[in-house]
């Protein structure tokens, strides 16, 4: 329970220090005036693009476990929301946990499987935002610094080459890591390494299949992404009518690689850091309305999030106390 709590702490500490910081960079009567003219009816589109990208990585999911479990449609659909509550309240991967306990519970698989199966999910997410950043990088003008493009294209061919081997070559990556493992002196290294690795190149190996799953996961995978940047692209666009939909997508996919950051509960702090640094020093939109449009996207995220997550507890009958137990046990 300590180790819990210290990074929770931890990340909360973050959170503020990041606030301080971006106090420091924005003008809150800016801010105030230019929320002051929002248009709430902007919401409710807003709101239904977080819904549908949830929806789709719950299909995604579905697809992904569909060789192994039989899950209803409605029934992954509230587990993501509940996922998604969970990692956006207790940003120390209760999320990943949540679904973990649930498919070991509800549909007898084994709780460590289950992690393997939840951790590919969420490599997906990463996979598409690094690789439309790049894709969008190499077409839209950005103050961003050249050598960015650079690593986030070696990043992903280099995470494209590893994937790639690893689905039709795990027992080759299997020798490789106990080859890398002599080179640690420390046997608790070599232990540790290990475990790390062969989780790792079991859960690429899962991807191994027909070409019609993988291909459906891809497309699933970068639709979600879509729309997620869509909800940035409407808060925008009432405010800078001619602004770029794939400017503004681009910045979607680099905030939503931030968030690979520890974060406070909520994302406080990291969510207006991230699009103050992205948006306005990266992309070069108006620094007047960028923390507003930020502020916004939180809390329409924040409205999303809780009022679906609580009604996928509330229809799965969720017991929340297994999923901190398993917290604990994890640290």
């Amino acid at each position: 329970m300590a180790k819990t709590l210290v990074r929770v702490l931890l990340n909360t500490a973050i959170g503020v220090v990041l606030i301080y910081f971006w106090l420091k960079l924005v003008n809150l009567e800016e801010i105030k005036q230019t929320l002051v003219s929002f248009n709430p009816l902007i919401l409710i589109p807003a709101i239904l693009s977080l819904a549908l990208a949830s929806i789709l990585k719950a299909l995604r999911f579905k697809v992904l476990l569909s060789e192994t479990a039989d899950i209803s449609f409605l029934r992954m659909v509230y587990l993501t929301f509940v996922s998604q509550l969970l990692s956006f309240t207790i940003p120390v991967r209760a999320g990943e946990v949540a679904k973990g306990v649930y498919l070991s519970t509800q549909y007898n698989l084994h709780f460590g499987k289950a992690v393997v199966w939840v951790f590919l999910d969420r490599f997906l997410d990463f996979w598409a935002a690094l690789g439309l950043s790049l894709v969008l990088l190499l077409i839209i003008p950005t103050n961003l610094p050249q050598s960015l493009t650079i690593i986030l294209l070696a990043g992903v061919i280099v995470a494209s080459l590893i994937t790639v081997l690893i689905v039709f070559r795990p027992a080759y990556f299997h020798r490789l890591s106990k080859f890398l493992s002599h080179l640690l002196i420390i046997n608790l290294l070599k232990v540790k390494f290990l475990k790390l690795s062969f989780f790792i190149v079991d859960c690429f190996a899962l991807l191994g299949g027909n070409f019609s799953r993988s291909f459906r996961l891809a497309i699933l995978t970068v639709v979600a992404s879509l729309f997620e940047g869509l909800c940035w692209y409407l808060i925008f666009a009432f405010y800078i009518p001619d602004v770029s939909v794939f400017k503004v997508w681009l910045g979607s996919m680099l905030t939503a690689l931030t968030f690979l950051i520890p974060a406070a509960p909520g994302y406080v702090g990291s969510a207006e850091a991230a699009g103050l640094a992205v948006f306005s020093f990266g992309l070069g939109l108006s620094q007047s309305i960028v923390p507003a449009v930020t502020i916004i996207f939180h809390a329409v995220g924040l409205v999303f999030i809780l009022s679906s997550g609580i009604l996928g507890l509330f229809m799965l009958k969720f017991n929340l106390k297994l999923v901190w137990k398993r917290l604990l046990n994890r640290s």
